[in-house]
């Protein structure tokens, strides 16, 4: 009889290591099934040890060890896989089985049963090397040509993970060319069917291949993985929304770490936390880093709040809050009449993306999930607050939770205001729109999408929309303000990425509307000065101590008031010599539930520390613990 220690694979945050018995022996590093309360879960076998040489320990257990029933060991996941996942758990302050439950689709976890050899035998004939590429969009793709016809001539297998579906299946269509019988796609629309063929082609192959996925498919069970390639790096999609809340890339620059892969970090504008590894001389150039995004296109940053127009100077005809510019209904009324297209972007989905009292200031939000909710069009003459994070839905004619008041104010542009005002000007058979109410499918967004460019018109759309065009004549940012106005340190970041995506696929002119023109993010934007944005955006986050010169750690605890002082003081003291700020306010949730939140600002250089993951560890469930938070 044999004693196993494994790991239940669950997306719990607290459940660490169980010890099973088993009459036979296991493999280490074999995935098994284990019942845990109640429930069948799968688990990794991480320590085996003989019944005979635990018996007085056995003896002097106060418990009984369960049997693991069915013990057919599936060696699947290589060792430099488990130990990037250990390494990101303790990143995360979380356990290796959420983590591994986070990264490994479900149907490979309960129904693969194939093996792939353990050992990775690249690691001693490869030595780890990571780069950076910083380019266009068409040249990123020349560039990924030449490096994975290199790597599979040399006859090691490529990983290629991009943050969206949209963006996977483009890669696919562009890379696949000749080399299709070498190629393969997985994301969430793969087919459980087609996942488990896949994988297993893949696996027994004995050609090198190239797999383009998304993170939760990134796992390509193969022991010649030579590169491993990060498209669009700086995107907030590879860090996971629910727990244990890991940031995937960090997983997957581990993975390349252990296995001994080259990894390339790409995208048109790469992360500060890239920029500064480069720097220091971690991370190298793959190729001269495109400091400046050189275009044709004509960018125009139109100050709303004034009387005049920058493009004519013309007087504004009325004061009244405009949605769109009159010199932007005259170049899409001319943009119509020559049958061109114009694609409206409004950054933001609803009527207006966020609420306020007008008398205590504070911000109407989900009485369900604390997030900020979204005034959306129920019908022709109703209104309803919608929830963005988990759907929940309320009435619109409510008052403040905080004082009762009846003066709620709509701050910011939604694109159902848009939508309202364009229909005044324009028929609406000319007007398209794509955002998550409307075209709820990639399919419903690429059918919209064409139609749009065989027809011209209008295309009124959030950002959802922008994997899907390749190009568009002529451009419109509706407003930022509601962006620019988020309390969030990688904000400029975000929108200075965003301006430079759309200015990629736009032709002709970009028309930037906004009611901060003096936000230096905006000029460096339509000047296309990566080099100089980055040197301010890290100058900055050095004098403020942001990341990625530290690692922001947000501890929350919910309930009643009373309760939460409670839970507060008592971790306190463990946790002083990190130096913790509490908020001053609580946030109220409903009537009778609040949520507090503390803060730990810790020097990159000191973090992950064993002490500091134990103790943040140790404290869930009861707080809600996230490492590297926005």
């Amino acid at each position: 009889m044999r004693i196993l220690t494994v790991i239940p694979i669950t997306n719990s945050s607290w459940i660490d290591e169980l010890t099973y018995f088993s009459l036979s022996d296991v493999p280490l590093g074999s995935v098994v099934e284990i019942t845990l309360r109640n429930k069948k879960v799968q688990a990794l076998v991480i320590h085996s040890a003989s019944a005979a040489d635990m018996k007085a320990i056995l003896r002097g257990g106060d418990f009984a060890l369960r049997r693991i029933e069915s013990t057919t060991p599936r060696e699947m996941l290589s060792t430099g896989f488990i130990e990037a996942a250990v390494s990101t758990a303790e990143y995360h302050a979380s356990t290796t089985g959420s983590v591994l439950y986070s990264l490994i689709p479900k149907a490979i976890l309960t129904e693969y049963t194939g093996s792939i050899v353990v050992r990775n035998i690249m690691k001693e004939k490869s030595i780890h090397d990571v780069y950076a590429l910083q380019a266009p969009t068409a040249d990123r793709l020349t560039m990924y040509k030449n490096t994975i016809r290199e790597s599979l001539a040399q006859r090691r297998s490529v990983l290629l993970v991009a943050s969206n579906i949209a963006d996977a299946t483009k890669l696919y269509s562009e890379l696949s060319n000749g080399i299709e019988d070498m190629v393969f796609l997985l994301t969430s629309k793969t087919t459980k069917k087609k996942l488990l063929e896949t994988v297993e082609t893949m696996a027994n192959s004995k050609k090198p291949v190239l797999l383009i996925s998304t993170p939760k498919y990134s796992m390509l069970l193969r022991q010649d993985i030579g590169t491993i390639i990060v498209e669009d790096e700086s995107s907030t999609t590879y860090t996971t929304r629910k727990r244990p809340y890991i940031n995937t890339v960090i997983f997957i620059t581990k993975y390349a770490k252990n296995i001994g892969a080259k990894l390339i970090l790409a995208g048109t504008v790469l992360s500060t936390y890239v920029h500064l590894e480069m720097r220091t001389g971690n991370i190298s150039e793959l190729a001269p880093l495109s400091t400046r995004h050189r275009s044709k296109v004509k960018v125009t940053v139109l100050d709303m709040r004034k009387k005049k127009e920058k493009i004519t100077g013309k007087p504004l005809q009325n004061k009244k809050f405009l949605t769109i510019s009159e010199d932007v209904e005259k170049i899409i009324s001319k943009n119509i009449n020559n049958n061109i297209g114009t694609l409206i972007l409004a950054p933001r989905n609803g009527l207006a993306p966020i609420t306020v009292c007008r008398d205590c200031k504070s911000t109407v939000t989900c009485k369900s999930c604390d997030t900020p909710v979204t005034l959306h069009k129920k019908s022709d003459n109703e209104r309803e607050f919608l929830c963005s994070k988990c759907g929940e839905s309320q009435e619109s004619n409510t008052t403040c939770i905080y004082c009762n008041s009846w003066r709620l104010d709509t701050l910011g542009v939604g694109i159902e205001l848009v939508e309202d005002h364009l229909h005044k000007l324009y028929k609406k058979s000319k007007i398209k729109r794509v955002d998550k109410k409307t075209t709820k499918t990639d399919k419903q967004i690429k059918d919209t999408v064409s139609k749009f460019n065989k027809e011209g018109g209008i295309l009124l759309a959030t950002q959802t929309v922008l994997p899907f065009i390749d190009e568009v004549d002529t451009a419109v940012v509706v407003s930022l303000d509601a962006m620019l106005s988020v309390p969030d340190f990688k904000i400029d970041e975000r929108v200075f990425a965003l301006l430079l995506k759309v200015k990629n696929i736009t032709k002709n002119r970009l028309v930037v509307q906004t009611r901060m023109p003096d936000r230096s993010v905006l000029t460096l934007a339509a000047n296309g000065e990566i080099s100089d944005f980055m040197r301010e955006e890290l100058s900055l986050r050095k004098t403020l101590k942001y990341p990625p010169y530290t690692v922001m750690i947000k501890i929350t605890s919910v309930g009643s008031k009373r309760q939460i002082i409670e839970d507060f003081q008592r971790i306190m003291p463990r946790l002083e010599e990190y130096g913790p700020r509490i908020f001053k306010q609580f946030h109220r949730i409903n009537l009778s539930k609040f949520a507090l939140h503390a803060l730990l600002r810790i020097d990159t250089k000191k973090y992950p520390s064993s002490k500091l993951t134990e103790l943040l560890k140790d404290i869930q469930p009861k707080f809600e613990v996230k490492i590297d938070i926005e």
